[in-house]
């Protein structure tokens, strides 16, 4: 959960700063289309990249009819990947110090709370606006002044504003006619016609659930001083290009903000919102404005879509082939079309050290063809092509690969191995988390006694010893010679890692067959770190 928020996070805010430079390229444009962007940037924010990609995993995969011959398809296949692929966010090593220990693990727990408290801080504030509102409209009268929306006459001292979101009321103070003359009226009705027009009370009340859910994050809330801003702008802009005049507008909103109260919410939108004193400049002296190019026009509707299609592109292609395809075999110039029946046993060999070479493109192109992804060559020691890319443990994109094409986890090679277990000694924390996700047993051992967790100790990968003890990886379990995962991180010399195992409750007293302790085998080992972690831990008082 927490590295889905934090690839969230930062996926939003790139994006955010994404659309911070295109509104800088479009100062001299209308504030609408401004406006519109920030919009965006703000549902950016309710609509993770992974939802999308979800979607795009529910659209089947056909075996192509027709393999490229030539090997700039690879390459563009691969450029597709690097470019759709999410930044991987689990468990991450920087030097020697896991960023996440598992000590750590209570104070993660405070964390959520924390959170929780603030959102229903930030919701309760926003209800509490609310309900002033609402006391508002129960106390109000109808109004005769002639708006497209019912319009209501409250004694309360606040700003016209538009209040509701399914049915919206414009709800103005009693005697509004007297502040105002009859023009400056109509100007300032007009601004509120412009929010309801564009809907400015939904738009707002979604940023105020962004604002609830990541009330943590400094950027949602410099987002909502740029939709203020730029939503009001938009209204003055187009107030203006109705026909009313600038003096009379400009006037009547200054006399509206002397008056009355500025609305208590943001979903409640009314004429006073925003830099008054930018406003009333730009009303006066209005910028010369350019109107969106036929080039800026595409470029912005290219890059929305890009933005879309990205994720769901990337779930089409982890999306499980669709088998039992028929297709003819035939020749077009450069490419071959490959009944999936028709596979060589070399294919199968060729699919096999593509996984161990991380050549996704060419294990994309075998599995179209229709080799078996489960392949094993007689006489081996039982290879898949699953194993051999986790233990090579160069490219998860092919774990995930072969995986979506319904590799099986759980094969194991003639000596016991699985997949997960040779991703352990690999260390590569995205295949682990990947096999652990398909449902690969975390505490399965080999012929000789080997679980994940052990080769990763023993390699010192203190990262896939983090992500492995959090999914429940047993301390406890032994090699065939009473070797456990402690002694195995000790005597290879890897502190972190023993304080890992450590704290998940490893038993430092814990003794092989032969009579050794963990801190007897740092001492042979001379590995001075590990003999000073373990007798800070009380090691010492059992020699």
């Amino acid at each position: 959960m927490l590295s889905a928020v934090v690839n969230h996070l930062w996926q939003s805010t790139l994006f955010a700063g994404g659309v911070g430079i295109l509104t800088l390229m479009l100062r001299h444009n209308s504030a609408r289309a401004r406006y519109v962007l920030w919009f965006f940037a703000s549902v950016k924010f309710l609509v993770p990249l992974a939802l999308l990609a979800a979607i795009g995993s529910h659209i089947p995969r056909e075996p192509p009819n027709v393999e490229v011959n030539t090997g700039g398809a690879q390459m563009l296949s691969i450029a597709i990947d690097r470019i759709v692929a999410p930044m991987p966010v689990t468990t991450h090593v920087i030097g020697s110090v896991p960023l996440i220990a598992a000590s750590a693990r209570p104070w993660l727990n405070l964390l959520e709370i924390v959170w929780a408290c603030g959102v229903l801080a930030i919701a309760g504030y926003w209800l509490l606006g609310w309900s002033r509102i609402r006391r508002v409209l129960a106390a109000s009268t109808p109004s005769a002044i002639d708006f497209p929306i019912p319009v209501r006459s409250s004694t309360v001292m606040q700003e016209p504003a538009i209040a509701g979101i399914v049915r919206p009321v414009l709800l103005v103070p009693d005697g509004i006619e007297v502040w105002l003359s009859a023009e400056q009226l109509r100007a300032v009705l007009a601004h509120e016609r412009c929010h309801v027009k564009r809907r400015d009370n939904l738009k707002a009340a979604l940023h105020m659930v962004v604002e609830s859910l990541f009330w943590f994050h400094p950027v949602v809330w410099w987002l909502e001083t740029r939709l203020i801003a730029e939503r009001e702008r938009a209204c003055d802009e187009e107030v203006l290009a109705a026909g009313h005049k600038a003096n009379d507008y400009a006037e009547g909103i200054v006399r509206v903000c002397q008056n009355y109260l500025e609305s208590p919410l943001r979903c409640a939108a009314g004429v006073g919102g925003g830099n008054l004193t930018s406003r009333i400049e730009a009303i006066l002296n209005p910028p010369r404005q350019m109107r969106l190019s036929a080039l800026q026009a595409i470029l912005l509707s290219g890059i929305a879509s890009a933005v879309v299609a990205e994720p769901i592109v990337r779930g089409h292609l982890a999306a499980p082939l669709v088998q039992g395809q028929n297709i003819n075999t035939s020749v077009f110039g450069d490419y071959v079309a490959v009944p999936p029946t028709a596979t060589r046993r070399s294919d199968g060999k060729d699919l096999i050290v593509a996984a161990a070479n991380g050549n996704l493109a060419q294990v994309r192109s075998l599995l179209h063809k229709g080799v078996p992804v489960d392949f094993q060559e007689f006489g081996e020691v039982g290879y898949t092509a699953l194993i051999q890319a986790a233990q090579r443990g160069r490219e998860p994109a092919v774990v995930q690969e072969l995986l979506a094409n319904g590799a099986r986890v759980e094969h194991r090679m003639n000596d016991g191995d699985t997949a997960l277990i040779t991703a352990g000694g690999s260390g590569n924390v995205s295949i682990v988390e990947e096999l652990l996700n398909a449902g690969a047993r975390v505490n399965d051992q080999d012929d000789v006694g080997f679980t994940a967790l052990m080769k990763a100790s023993a390699n010192g990968h203190q990262g896939a010893v983090l992500l492995l003890l959090s999914s429940g990886a047993d301390v406890h379990r032994e090699l065939k010679n009473g070797e456990t995962a402690l002694e195995m991180a000790a005597r290879g010399g890897h502190d972190r890692v023993v304080r890992l195992l450590l704290d998940s409750g490893a038993d430092y007293r814990h003794r092989r067959f032969t009579g050794e302790t963990a801190l007897d085998l740092a001492v042979q080992a001379r590995q001075v770190a590990v003999v000073e972690t373990l007798l800070e831990r009380g090691a010492g008082s059992q020699r």
